[in-house]
């Protein structure tokens, strides 16, 4: 068969026999894919299969209740978010707030009315902010919770395969059956993990125009000033980037007052730079579940633990933090930039604990002598917390 110059020669052959598609023909790049994706998803063996369902299934479900669903873990995401603004030395930034605000809210409302089937007419002026926070997801900056991560994709992992197998068939009837009679829960859920992810996404969102805004003038007259070192300084790190060349020759040579002089700075890759710049901090400063390794993700199967990423996360960025401060403080041109890094780290990261730990008991009341006391209960492993 054949449609519009497209031969349908090759026959679709998958490992499960009672896949419907077996049998028919399509083009054979297409019919490589199908059999692939029945093949991962299949799972492997029945066994596997149960074991994602029956297992992995509780477990999903009470993270979701102890986080999506949870109005007070929905606190608790806002407050620790924002302690890593604070270690980055970017929590008194009124300005990358109202940003971050003005870009992340017509996306929310708009995602919101989606997930309770709601209309949201989208008027011309908030395009901008649809726009950059496009912009945004392709940076890598939003949309990348970690413990919303883990969630997502156990829940993932759960349905997978099982429909492709006959011996579970009646079990897929039946959890279908069951997501149609509670079929008004499902936009709240979906609504919570919305609010969750843009809890997460306001203060990654303010992160990165704060990481901008302290570097766009410094590179900027760097760029255009002492081009030559700025190009041999950063040229790698821009190809990494996938920007192939950096030039100011052009914005030297044009007036700053030309009309023309707004595309020469565009096309000097110069913003392009700043923004992947700004957007590399984030990633590696905060936690991201795009840059959790295999090795933690497997551990997430486990039928016990709770969120491996998120811990994970916190080592890795809590490190990197401390490495990007000394680096820019190696750098004559990021000194500034580096010992404000380093000091919020020293004074929000290291020392908030034990000044949270303080404030608290002065609230409640309660000297070191009671807490040692009551340590005196508690079971060995748990001594200590």
């Amino acid at each position: 068969a054949s449609g519009d110059g497209v031969n349908f020669t090759e026959k679709i052959v998958t490992s499960n026999p009672f896949n419907p598609l077996n049998g028919k023909f399509t083009t054979e790049a297409i019919a490589k894919s199908i059999a692939k994706f029945s093949d991962d998803t299949q799972g492997g063996s029945t066994l596997g299969t149960l074991y994602n369902t029956f297992l992995l299934g509780p477990k999903a479900l009470t993270q979701e209740m102890k986080t999506t669903l949870s109005p007070i873990t929905h606190f608790r995401n806002l407050i620790s978010a924002l302690s890593f603004s604070a270690v980055n030395g970017n929590l008194f930034k009124p300005g990358a707030f109202a940003e971050a605000k003005k870009v992340l809210f017509p996306n929310l409302k708009s995602q919101l009315a989606s997930d309770f089937k709601r209309k949201f007419n989208t008027v011309d002026d908030l395009q901008a902010q649809f726009d950059e926070y496009q912009k945004l997801q392709r940076l890598g900056v939003v949309n990348t919770s970690a413990r919303l991560g883990d969630l997502q994709r156990t829940l993932d992992e759960i349905t997978e395969g099982v429909d492709n197998m006959t011996e579970l068939g009646k079990t897929q009837t039946f959890l279908d059956s069951l997501g149609r009679k509670f079929e008004g829960l499902d936009p709240i859920r979906k609504g919570a993990r919305t609010l969750y992810q843009a809890e997460d996404d306001f203060y990654k969102i303010q992160n990165f125009y704060a990481e901008k805004n302290k570097i766009n003038e410094l590179f900027k007259k760097e760029f255009i000033n002492n081009n030559a070192s700025f190009t041999a300084k950063y040229a790698d790190l821009a190809k990494k980037f996938g920007i192939d060349d950096i030039n100011a020759k052009k914005i030297i040579d044009t007036d700053p007052n030309s009309p023309t002089y707004k595309q020469v700075i565009e096309e000097s890759g110069i913003d392009r730079f700043i923004d992947q710049y700004a957007a590399d901090i984030v990633r590696n400063n905060i936690p991201n579940y795009d840059y959790v390794g295999k090795g933690i993700q497997l551990l997430r199967k486990l039928p016990f633990g709770n969120f491996v990423a998120f811990p994970a996360e916190i080592i890795r960025t809590g490190i990197n933090t401390i490495t990007r401060g000394v680096k820019e403080y190696n750098d004559p041109l990021l000194r500034g930039i580096g010992i404000t890094r380093l000091g919020s780290m020293a004074v929000f990261g290291l020392g908030s604990g034990k000044a949270f730990s303080e404030m608290g008991q002065l609230i409640s009341g309660v000297s070191n002598e009671q807490i040692n006391a009551l340590r005196e209960y508690l079971p060995e492993w748990s001594k200590n917390s």
